[in-house]
């Protein structure tokens, strides 16, 4: 089964626990296990129980503060120029 999901923000928290309850109910299963898996490269999962709404606003601010959306990506550190580590006219030649 499939469940796509659709954000609002650059970065976001989205409880899918409804969702996966209902795909698992929807199986007929009784027993087993459910994996979630995110096949994309800037999404993940996490458990949170939910008990404290604070702990949603804690996990983005860090998060943001950890990779903040005006970082430099490996695109911009390739396009700056920096020195060659062995430039053609440093080889020697004995």
């Amino acid at each position: 089964m499939i469940l796509s999901v659709k954000t609002r923000e650059r970065t976001e928290l989205v409880d899918v626990t409804s969702q996966i309850n209902q795909i698992v109910r929807k199986s007929g299963l009784d027993q087993g296990l459910c994996m979630v898996y995110v096949p994309h490269t800037t999404a993940g999962v996490t458990i949170n129980e939910s008990a404290d709404p604070s702990v949603k606003s804690d996990m983005l601010m860090v998060l943001n503060q950890m990779v903040p959306w005006e970082a430099p990506t490996i695109d911009t550190w390739r396009a700056i120029p920096r020195p060659m580590s062995n430039p053609p006219w440093s080889v020697h030649r004995n």
